[in-house]
């Protein structure tokens, strides 16, 4: 079994601070910050959309980007993407709570939105 490892993604500006994760062959990405977050998903909105985002529901906290690769649905069950709303939960302060998640291109930027906020069309949710 792949244990999960984490990398400091390095990027142009010191503020943008990305975290990953590698689980079970799957690249799991975590915004630690509003600036990061904005870099985050719209960098994989661009290249990576049938990605997954995840966020904690009703708190401040990262974006996180679970790609998938080419598995065509993800139950909520599946363990991978119980382990990315893990990694959310954690870095909202929780130990357990609902994560929202959604199809990458099913997310927007609200207008006049703050760095880092983000809206979805549709969601589903993972209780830990």
């Amino acid at each position: 079994m792949s244990q999960a490892a984490s990398l400091d993604v390095e990027t142009q500006d010191e503020a943008k601070k990305i975290l990953v994760y590698d689980f079970l062959g799957f690249s799991i990405f975590v915004g630690c910050n509003a600036k990061a977050n904005e870099a985050l998903v719209s960098d994989h909105k661009t290249n990576h959309p049938k990605c997954f985002w995840l966020h904690t529901m009703g708190r401040r906290g990262p974006s996180v980007v679970l790609c998938l690769g080419h598995a065509p649905d993800v139950p909520p069950e599946m363990i991978v993407m119980r382990y990315a709303a893990s990694r959310a939960l954690k870095l909202s302060g929780l130990k357990k709570g609902r994560v929202v998640y959604s199809p990458l291109d099913d997310v927007y930027k609200p207008e006049q939105g703050s760095p880092g906020i983000y809206r979805t069309w549709r969601t589903s949710f993972v209780e830990l």
